[in-house]
């Protein structure tokens, strides 16, 4: 009997990634689908990949680089686990003069040369589509001064948007031409507002972006030369929440402009109630309600939210269709592009 293929959603559940990270594997070849749906370009994986999926989540965990996991994942057992065991000692070996290093802070700086800087290659268009996913999410209470930004830093190959107003929080991830030097920088999301007016007439070019010499990021292009200042704060700790995100027990597909239609219906930042099962999701408020067909799995659902939160989650998301996942009516919902794009929202719920 043939394997029956599964959609990116489901691999990444069962292999226990995100979606992004795997749409990101798959960009930087570590991974590829089963195949590719031509009908509607969807990725679909076969169960008999996950064990890959799984080695390559493990050995990043421990801290190989991309170039490391691919030339471990080719090795047969017995020669990565040399290989993983040698990596083992260097970071042991590190740690030990890490530790030394900082036991003599304080009695002359490092005469090492400092590396030179290299610039972030991406294009304008995907530039400006970040920003605005990203840019709504920010604060607005000028009583939180502190959430009225977006971080952008290198990490991992990849140039990531963070923004988050404490009951919502969004990232994306995009994959540059070049990956430059790393850097992590909070900017006002106000000035990434005025960068978009300046880049929408010049999409299709690239963009060069680099932390200047004092410490703000600069974007260069043809015709394009704009900079901004780094915030002197610090950015709310996103990744301890993205780790506490567990395995979720509910997730739901549905065409992202049916609900967008159906938030539509419901104005205003009440609470809006949604229930998931019974292959729907349906959302009501008082004597109003509608429903949205859905490809369900896992746990029936209720819980509450901000409408107006969670159609800015739907439409930031890309695509035709759009995931949303769940642990428990307490936990936060995680909103995603089904398989377009590496947005990904996560949408504290109301508690009643």
């Amino acid at each position: 009997m043939a394997e029956q293929s599964i959609g990116i959603g489901q691999f990444a559940l069962q292999a226990r990634l995100s979606v992004s990270a795997v749409r990101f594997y798959c960009d930087r070849g570590l991974l590829s689908p089963g195949f590719v749906d031509q009908s509607n370009r969807y990725r679909r994986f076969f169960p008999s990949q996950i064990a890959d999926a799984e080695l390559i989540r493990d050995l990043r965990t421990m801290g190989l680089s991309l170039d490391q996991v691919s030339e471990a994942a080719g090795m047969d057992p017995s020669e990565r686990a040399d290989f993983i065991r040698a990596h083992v000692e260097q970071l042991e070996e590190a740690a030990v003069n890490a530790a030394e290093v900082a036991a003599g802070i304080g009695y002359g700086q490092s005469s090492r040369p400092a590396k030179p800087v290299e610039p972030t290659v991406v294009l304008a268009e995907t530039l400006l589509e970040a920003i605005g996913q990203i840019v709504p999410t920010a604060g607005t209470d000028m009583t939180a001064p502190h959430l009225m930004c977006v971080l952008v830093e290198i990490k991992d190959h990849s140039l990531r948007f963070v923004a988050t107003d404490s009951y919502r929080l969004s990232i994306r991830d995009c994959v540059p031409t070049n990956a430059g030097s790393d850097f992590a920088i909070v900017l006002a999301a106000a000035r990434l507002t005025e960068w978009a007016c300046v880049l929408e007439g010049s999409t299709s070019q690239e963009v060069k972006l680099i932390a200047n010499e004092h410490g703000g990021l600069t974007a260069t292009g043809r015709g394009i030369s704009i900079s901004a200042p780094r915030l002197p704060i610090e950015f709310p700790p996103y990744e301890q929440v993205l780790n506490r995100q567990s395995v979720p027990t509910t997730q739901l597909t549905c065409d992202r402009a049916e609900l967008l239609e159906a938030l539509s219906k419901f104005r205003g930042p009440e609470p809006l109630r949604l229930c998931v099962g019974n292959q729907q999701i349906r959302l009501s408020r008082g004597p109003s309600s509608d429903e949205v067909t859905a490809r369900t799995i896992g746990k029936f659902l209720e819980t509450w939210v901000n409408p107006e939160f969670a159609a800015s989650a739907a439409k930031h998301a890309v695509g035709a269709e759009i995931v949303i996942e769940a642990t428990s009516p307490d936990q936060p919902l995680l909103f995603r592009s089904a398989d377009s794009g590496t947005y990904t929202s996560l949408l504290m719920p109301v508690l009643q």
